[in-house]
């Protein structure tokens, strides 16, 4: 019993000599793995359903279009011969007068028809010395009225020309193929004089100019220029994707709705220009160097080999110039009229086949990253260091420089550098170089640019700047082309013990 006494007074003694500290709450470190971003960025997103489109097979293909006419055909200007005339011609009363022709060819060489509605033109005539109570008449064979009764002049006594409008009248019958090459007239004279006695003399012009509302037969050399207001391209691209490629391939399909009836050879340019001022101009042949026939109704041309060239340069303003139709009909025979007119459309369709040069290309998209209040305290309060991972899975077949903007605000500007925080670079490989996801570039953020995601909010947008290709590679726009870049945030945080 004295022994535990003993004992019991000495751990007192203990106890009285030493300070005793209050509880200390435990600390630990631990990594917070915050999730960042998980998208996919698609080709196809620069689809914009107006320049840049894709085809049945997923290539991507720059189009646009632009539309133009000729003026309507006009009347056809038509110059008979000088000797189509006949002047003082004497006429006797007989019974049976021989029907009378005059030549009636173009004299500039230019129309040849078998039938002809007249818009403007006039024959004059003049009876002189008629004899009185005498008559005569003169009836065309070949020269209608409108409705299709035969063109009559009555003769009264005069001392000057008369002219007959002509006007709304025709030569020729409509459907006959046989060229019109003389006027055919007939002479019927009445008088109370004796037979074969000289009852007055006959004058008969139809050598001045004429227009021609329609006609049937061939055209020489006659041009048709498109009109003044040429409907001309100009190309938005998406993304400033002129500044990143060159075409590699490219064609331009022109539509022709001839509404005139005779075939027409087109001639022209095409002239590009674009935002650097660089200028172009090609020939529009096809690819024999040849012009283009356009024959009556719908045609469709497509020119190819210059047109590389033309898209080369990335034009933002294309147009047509020196457009001219020219009608030279040869043995061929057609009709046109006065309304008819040429339009002509055409569509640029330059698929994706193409050189890439290094240049940035901005997605449009910004990412909104939401963070816990809970993380986002930790991260303030606590943060240790932290490692952005960034995992990235190519399907294009060219690589790319991906650069991050980081702000705490959105609308980042990329080109404003009071619009983010800060960037951070990665490098991703081709598809051609890595089959499947890339190891992930890890980058260490520095102690104030931890602090960012102390923000429950956190914006980002990238900048994709590709590698120059080199040679020629096709992108397609299907679901299955595109990149895909995830992102963690690593970051050791100090926690405390309850």
């Amino acid at each position: 019993m004295k022994y535990y006494g003993i004992l019991l007074i000495a751990i007192l003694v203990l106890l009285g000599a030493c300070d005793i500290k209050s509880p200390v709450k435990p600390k630990w470190d631990v990594e917070l793995a915050i999730p960042l971003i998980n998208e996919k960025y698609y080709v196809s997103d620069l689809v914009d359903s107006v320049n840049i489109l894709a085809d049945d097979n997923n290539v991507l293909y720059l189009t646009s279009n632009g539309a133009v006419s000729t003026p309507t055909f006009g009347v056809i200007p038509f110059t008979p011969p000088p000797n189509a005339s006949a002047e003082d011609v004497p006429v006797y009363k007989v019974n049976n007068i021989p029907p009378l022709s005059m030549p009636f060819e173009d004299h500039a060489g230019k129309v040849q028809f078998s039938y002809a509605k007249i818009a403007t033109g006039a024959l004059k005539t003049k009876f002189t010395s008629l004899v009185a109570g005498s008559s005569v008449t003169l009836t065309f064979a070949n020269l209608y009225n409108a409705d299709n009764s035969p063109f009559v002049i009555h003769a009264t006594h005069t001392t000057s020309l008369v002219t007959w409008d002509l006007a709304g009248c025709h030569f020729g019958v409509s459907g006959s193929s046989a060229p019109f090459t003389a006027l055919n007239f007939s002479v019927v004279a009445e008088s109370p004089a004796a037979a074969n006695t000289h009852i007055g003399d006959l004058s008969l012009l139809a050598n001045e100019p004429m227009g021609f509302e329609e006609i049937q037969g061939k055209i020489i050399d006659f041009t048709l220029g498109l009109q003044d207001n040429i409907a001309s391209i100009d190309i938005d691209y998406p993304q400033d994707l002129n500044q990143s490629v060159t075409l590699e391939s490219a064609s331009i399909i022109i539509e022709v709705n001839n509404q005139v009836g005779f075939g027409a050879v087109f001639s022209g340019q095409f002239y590009a220009l674009n935002e650097a001022g660089e200028e172009i101009t090609v020939p529009i042949k096809d690819d024999q160097g040849q012009d283009f026939q356009a024959i009556p109704g719908l045609n469709s041309f497509v020119v190819s080999e210059s047109i590389s060239d033309l898209l080369s340069i990335m034009p933002t303003h294309i147009e047509i110039r020196n457009g001219l139709f020219t009608i030279n009909t040869g043995a061929q025979t057609g009709s046109v009229s006065a309304a008819d007119y040429i339009d002509l459309s055409y569509i640029i369709n330059a698929p994706f086949i193409f050189t890439l040069h290094a240049n940035d290309i901005v997605v449009q998209k910004e990412v909104a990253i939401a963070i816990s209040s809970v993380n986002a305290e930790r991260v303030k309060k606590n943060a240790l260091g932290a490692t952005l991972k960034i995992y990235a899975l190519n399907k294009l077949p060219v690589g790319a420089t991906a650069t991050a903007y980081f702000s705490s605000t959105p609308n980042i500007d990329v080109n404003d550098s009071t619009s983010y925080d800060y960037t951070k670079v990665a490098t991703i490989q081709s598809s051609e170089v890595i089959a499947g996801e890339q190891p992930p570039v890890e980058i260490t953020l520095t102690e104030s640019e931890i602090k960012l995601f102390g923000n429950t909010h956190v914006y980002l947008r990238w900048k994709f700047s590709f590698f120059d290709s080199g040679h020629p590679i096709t992108i397609h726009g299907s679901t299955a082309d595109y990149i895909q870049i995830k992102s963690m945030l690593y970051t050791k945080i100090a926690v405390d013990g309850l």
